[in-house]
């Protein structure tokens, strides 16, 4: 993903239309392959890379990326969280996961609020915001950005 790194503010859309080979508005894992392997060579992304691209930044899980989902691995790659902050952020999401689906229920949000004694005023808005897709849970990388949403606050 170093490609992702050096493009400035003008590049994103130039990259992200360069991808999108069929036209559609969307980057799927072919197009994404297609691409980094037509500019790093035969050896391109591995698949278990081109899945955590869209794993990050994928929210109206699709599996293709619009530009702004595009964006959103644009600054990830930017500026990653470093590693002691993205573990503990996964042990905390593992947390908040009470039945382990991958995702947060509002009632898994509300009672592991509760159970730390978090002093949130309405859970149940800060849930809906943080909900970007509003598919009515909380995925990973909502969660990521609703704690450093919380954090620079």
């Amino acid at each position: 993903m170093s490609l992702l790194v050096k493009l400035d503010e003008g590049d994103v859309l130039e990259s992200f239309q360069a991808m999108d080979k069929n036209g559609d508005g969307l980057v799927d894992a072919s197009e994404i392959r297609d691409y980094y392997a037509e500019k790093l060579g035969e050896n391109g992304l591995s698949e278990n890379d081109v899945h955590q691209m869209l794993s990050m930044a994928d929210l109206d899980g699709d599996r293709a990326l619009a530009f702004d989902e595009f964006k959103r691995i644009v600054q990830i790659a930017k500026s990653p969280p470093d590693p002691e902050t993205a573990s503990e952020l996964r042990k905390t999401f593992a947390f908040f996961d009470a039945n382990g689906d991958g995702s947060l229920s509002l009632q898994e949000f509300i009672d592991a609020i509760v159970e730390l004694e978090y002093d949130i005023d309405d859970p149940e808005e800060m849930f809906n915001e943080a909900d970007v897709d509003k598919n009515g849970k909380i995925n990973f990388t909502e969660f990521v950005e609703l704690m450093i949403d919380e954090d620079d606050e």
